[in-house]
């Protein structure tokens, strides 16, 4: 038997063993260049010796498992794994697979291979590049608050939880049989099977709500109908018609499978966001084509914007907005210059001389008007000048050019071509963000600055000015094609650069 002073020298005993891998993981990552880099202790030791460290300081106590089975922690884990997409059966041995046969122990160190293989995902792609959360995980170990740790191991934020909510709902529809359904045209009072299985879908998707009243009518072409497949096409970012095309119909046949995977994906892209978002600061989400400026969680802007085609696409920067241009000058990169404006101007004599182009000299104020220039002679130019468009009505930039540090040449600017913005898909640009509301952005930048005035005023002139931003507001910069929003409701966008193709976390 043993009796009360032999558990307290065990509790002690095993609070000196946990100290000591906390000083061990220390020390491996002090001792060790790679570490110190943000790499993960398992390149170091494999994941058996890695996990048997665990164990051994750990007393070789069960971690996730009690006398009843899997145990708070374990629970908490479970779910984190599953809603991220990482399944348990990875971390077992070949000799493992039939998990009827394993014991508590195999199944633990199955959950801790998994965890770690978690946090070291974790870990790369953080913006901390201190962050180790092997060393907080066997911590919380010692400290008996895994379960805080695992919830903490999220980014905190109400979007990630309405998230893995979403994934849960859809894990429900996995259970029922999915039917592909055509396009078709139907007209209002017409009745079909294939009207019950659409009305059927709409209500299980949460785009059309259940009325007793008609079930009798299930099967009946309706003006209910027509609003939850508006309803369905504005969450997916299709065209809003109310018609059963040929895109509605594909993103309805859509497997919930599908979509889980989809916003496990995006879940995951979270990670690569700070824990906890500042004050204020901007977002801009790529496949959304929307910009919103939160202060406080007040959302004070939300704006349209144009991003990067296919081919040039916006790249995904965590930056701040620190200056701004007003009647900005724009350099085309030589790209633009040699693929676009060149031929332009061959195939339109004087077309770079009517949007105000000019070639001036580098490293000095000289220039050279392009009236009598012809295109091929430009290029014999550019050598020594650079093609450069003057500030005006016809300027690429638009009225302003907001500036956010970056290794991508990005920026976010004012556009001439204002049309752009009501088109459903706005992947248009070569790479940067135009904005539907500049003037919205700057306005609220100039708040309570002194300067504001004189910036007015620069506004309404035709010269260049530029300005710091006395307090730069951080910018993130994301690509998220499905959230759910404010109104609990999930929203699925198009894929417009193919990165959910990219093979799950959890290979």
């Amino acid at each position: 038997m043993i009796t009360p002073s032999d558990n307290v020298s065990r509790r002690e005993i095993m609070k000196s063993k946990m100290f000591l891998i906390s000083l061990f993981f220390c020390s491996l990552i002090i001792s060790i260049p790679s570490l110190s880099d943000g790499n993960s202790l398992a390149s170091n030791l494999s994941d058996t010796q890695e996990v048997e460290l665990i164990y051994e300081l750990n007393d070789q106590q069960l971690i996730w498992f009690d006398s009843h089975g899997l145990s708070v922690n374990g629970l908490s884990l479970a779910q984190l794994l599953e809603d991220l997409g990482i399944g348990l059966g990875n971390y077992l041995s070949i000799e493992q697979v039939d998990r009827t046969k394993l014991s508590k122990g195999e199944r633990d160190r199955a959950y801790t291979r998994a965890c770690l293989y978690l946090l070291d995902r974790v870990s790369k792609l953080s913006l901390n590049m201190n962050l180790n959360l092997e060393l907080s995980f066997t911590q919380a170990i010692r400290k008996h608050r895994l379960s805080e740790f695992i919830e903490q191991v999220l980014p905190l934020y109400d979007e990630v939880s309405q998230l893995r909510g979403m994934i849960r709902k859809y894990k429900k529809l996995t259970h029922k049989p999915w039917p592909n359904i055509g396009q078709a045209e139907f007209r209002l009072g017409q009745s079909s099977n294939k009207i019950s299985t659409l009305r059927n879908l709409l209500v299980d998707l949460g785009d059309l709500s259940v009325k007793p009243e008609l079930r009798q009518r299930a099967s009946i072409y309706d003006p209910d109908i027509v609003l939850g497949i508006k309803s369905f096409q504005m969450r997916h970012g299709l065209e809003v018609n109310g018609q059963l095309d040929t895109q509605t119909a594909e993103s309805l046949s859509v497997k919930p499978e599908t979509r889980i995977v989809q916003m496990q994906l995006n879940l995951w892209r979270w990670f690569s966001l700070p824990n906890t978002l500042p004050e204020r600061f901007v977002w801009i989400n790529i496949p959304g084509y929307q910009l919103q400026l939160l202060d406080q969680g007040e959302k004070l802007l939300d704006m349209k914007v144009i991003v990067g085609k296919p081919l040039t696409p916006t790249p995904i920067i965590t930056s701040s907005l620190t200056r701004f241009t007003v009647n900005p000058s724009w350099t085309p990169p030589w790209s633009i210059v040699s693929k676009e404006l060149i031929p332009l101007d061959a195939k339109y004599p004087g077309y770079l001389n009517r949007q105000k182009f000019e070639l001036r000299k580098y490293g000095a104020s000289s220039s050279l008007d392009l009236v009598d220039i012809s295109s091929s002679s430009i290029l014999n130019f550019l050598s020594e000048y650079q093609l450069v468009q003057s500030p005006g009505p016809e300027n690429a930039l638009g009225k302003y050019r907001f500036s956010i540090p970056n290794n991508h040449s990005i920026y976010l600017h004012d556009t001439p071509s204002k049309s752009l913005f009501t088109k459903r898909i706005r992947a248009l640009s070569h790479g940067c963000i135009r904005l539907s509301d500049p003037k919205g952005l700057l306005d609220y930048l100039m708040q309570a600055d002194n300067r504001a005035a004189d910036v007015e005023r620069a506004v309404r002139g035709t010269l260049t000015h530029y300005y710091s931003i006395v307090s730069p507001t951080p910018v993130y910069i994301t690509y998220h094609t499905s959230w759910v929003d404010e109104f609990g409701k999930l929203q699925l966008r198009p894929d417009i650069y193919d990165l959910d193709r990219i093979p799950q976390y959890d290979e």
